[in-house]
């Protein structure tokens, strides 16, 4: 998953910021930290004029480390430069629905040459059942059972809803004869998976969940998708968002923990795989050298886990 805040769809960028550090410094990023020729030299930098270009290109002069600011604690961003994406010259959401439950390994497998070679040109997002089922209606629609739910109970669910075990959401982006050549790759690969479906919105106007995706990933923010905070009476949510590699093993293992967690507790599984590029080792790289006693927000989004684990909590 991004692990920015902001995100339009494939092509977000952050050209330059006004930074202020904790000594009340003002950092200027990227093409920003270059003067305009006509400011007046004798003014506080945060009152001079900018040059007329420093929003049109991202990394400026010498290191570019405009990303220590992205959701951090290490300044305050007072401006910022944003690239959005032009229409893209066409748009088409998609659901792949995965039919048996442990046909998870296969589909992470299947997803990680995709991603990594921008086929998924979005985050794809790897939908349990339930997931889905809560945005559609409360438990009480589906079962009396007060135990959670088991396999069999969970394949009923499945086909009531004309949903898999498990459910791929995407989008393909770009002119018409791009996008069908992306659709053929994409399900040419995921037709190894036997029972496998594809299907647009049009093929399924009464599928809520897949409409609320064919917004959320255009950059179209929507409430709906909190409807599954309603599948308990009196509903609330906690999000835990484990980091793992993307194969089909790590997967599996994650699943087959986090469901069995739950239902000790008396919970149903719920949950999402969110497949995003490989920035993780960097980051936690970083994160550990530049705070190595995992003071600053400790194993935040994951990073500085070395650090953390290499000292005790008081």
């Amino acid at each position: 998953m991004p692990t920015n805040g902001v995100q339009y769809l494939i092509n977000c960028r952050d050209p330059t910021s006004k930074v202020v550090l904790p000594d009340v410094t003002l950092v200027r990023t990227g093409m920003d930290a270059l003067p305009n020729p006509d400011a007046d030299t004798n003014a506080p930098p945060h009152e001079q004029e900018p040059n007329s270009t420093w929003q049109l290109f991202n990394y400026g002069f010498g290191p570019y480390n405009d990303g220590i600011f992205t959701q951090s604690p290490l300044g305050i961003v007072v401006k910022m430069g944003i690239w959005l994406m032009v229409n893209p010259g066409g748009y088409q959401s998609y659901l792949i629905t995965i039919p048996k439950d442990e046909d998870l390994h296969q589909a992470i497998e299947i997803i990680r040459p995709l991603r990594t070679s921008m086929v998924l040109q979005n985050v794809p997002t790897v939908r349990h059942v339930l997931l889905d089922a809560a945005v559609m209606g409360s438990r009480d629609k589906f079962t009396t059972s007060k135990k959670p739910l088991n396999d069999k109970e969970l394949d009923e669910i499945s086909e009531k809803l004309n949903l898999g075990r498990w459910n791929f959401y995407g989008a393909l982006c770009g002119p018409e004869p791009i996008r069908k050549v992306m659709w053929k790759v994409v399900k040419d690969a995921f037709s190894a998976i036997p029972g496998t479906k594809f299907d647009f919105l049009e093929d399924m106007p009464d599928n809520v969940v897949l409409q609320t995706r064919d917004l959320t990933l255009q950059g179209i923010p929507t409430m709906t998708e909190l409807e599954w905070v309603n599948w308990l009476p009196n509903g609330a949510h906690l999000f835990f968002s484990p980091i793992a590699k993307v194969t089909g093993d790590d997967a599996v293992a994650q699943y087959a923990l986090t469901r069995k967690r739950c239902e000790e507790a008396g919970f149903d599984f719920i949950g999402t795989f969110v497949v995003g590029m490989r920035e993780m080792h960097l980051n936690t790289t970083i994160k550990n050298a530049l705070d190595p006693k995992g003071i600053c927000r400790p194993v935040r989004m994951g990073y500085g886990q070395a650090a953390i684990t290499q000292r005790t909590l008081l």
